[in-house]
């Protein structure tokens, strides 16, 4: 039986606001079932402030997205 693999997809914002917040980092992870097979991670300048709070949730900060 062939095996599939699943794309699982994380992202960060600078909060839960659709029209306000904008995405900061984006991961996703390739994984067969079994073992994690490739992955990619970027971040992602969001053209805006980081909150403090969100910079204390995730350690993104705004020099590192610049």
């Amino acid at each position: 039986m062939k095996s599939k693999i699943y794309a699982v997809v994380d992202i960060e914002t600078t909060g839960g606001m659709a029209r306000r917040d904008r995405i900061t980092e984006i991961a996703i992870v390739l994984y067969d079932g079994q073992k994690i097979i490739d992955s990619f991670e970027s971040l992602i300048n969001p053209d805006r402030s980081i909150p403090y709070e969100i910079t204390r949730i995730t350690g993104i900060t705004d020099s590192m997205v610049k």
